[in-house]
């Protein structure tokens, strides 16, 4: 096997592993209690010696093909938004943050979740313009 297949089915192992994680997290557990949970595992597996790309990029690029937004694969955006967040995390990447808001439309209150890095959303996020940060992990 090549070392860019490796690299492939490593990377989507990684995927799949976080959204178990944050899937059963969300299940039982606030907000507060998942985004712990994940910052923990990120913590213990963090990429050491090169095991891992630290780039933004290479985690949206994963979210992107792995986390869509609909179909078969598809993932609501608060599961892929912790999933991100992990990723994130595990690389090192500094200035990570996970943020919920909420928006009013047409009398039914929506929530949305995105990940930004140094405050720049990421996955081409636009939906957050229009909604009013409630929660950020980490805060502050």
């Amino acid at each position: 096997m090549s070392r860019g297949a490796v690299r492939a089915v490593a990377g989507v192992a990684e995927v799949l592993a976080w959204r178990v994680v944050v899937r059963g997290g969300l299940a039982v557990g606030s907000l507060d209690g998942v985004a712990k949970l994940v910052a923990g595992l990120a913590r213990c597996s963090a990429c050491r010696g090169g095991a891992c790309v630290g780039s933004v990029g290479q985690v949206e690029s994963l979210a992107r093909r792995w986390l869509p937004a609909r179909g078969l694969l598809g993932a609501a955006c608060l599961e892929r938004s912790f999933v991100v967040h992990g990723m994130l995390l595990r690389r090192g990447v500094s200035g990570a943050v996970l943020r919920i808001g909420v928006l009013t439309r047409a009398g039914r209150v929506q929530a949305h979740a995105w990940n930004c890095v140094d405050s720049r959303p990421l996955l081409g996020d636009t939906e957050h313009e229009s909604v009013r940060p409630i929660w950020a992990w980490p805060s502050g």
